[in-house]
């Protein structure tokens, strides 16, 4: 027997916890990637100008943006997965009904506690 699961609405709450969620790994990531990148940093801006400073500085911005950019799919996976205060972000097909969303959670819930038991 499988229970409804009633959505929440969605409040600047909920919404503003979501996002501070992203902004504060973001943020995390950023000053981790600009702290390990100062020695060489450093490094590059006492060189004299040049070709090999230019292509050095362009190098350093295009690691710092890609690393960034790949780093917040990171962030994102974490933000989806995460449990908020009196909520959790639950992804379904469109074309799911109410019900199949209901079995599929129940399914789900009974799958983790099988596993967390099985682990012990």
């Amino acid at each position: 027997m499988s229970h409804m699961i009633d959505p929440v609405e969605v409040t600047w709450k909920r919404a503003i916890a979501i996002w501070w969620n992203f902004t504060w790994r973001q943020i995390a990531v950023f000053v981790t990637i600009a702290a390990l990148n100062t020695p060489l940093d450093v490094w590059i801006s006492s060189m004299d100008d040049g070709t090999f400073k230019n292509i050095m500085t362009l190098g350093v911005a295009a690691e710092s943006f890609l690393l960034f950019f790949l780093l917040s799919f990171v962030i994102i996976h974490g933000i989806l997965k995460a449990n908020y205060r009196d909520f959790r972000i639950l992804l379904v097909r469109k074309e799911l009904t109410p019900e199949e969303i209901a079995d599929a959670q129940t399914e789900e819930t009974a799958r983790k506690q099988m596993e967390h038991h099985h682990n012990m």
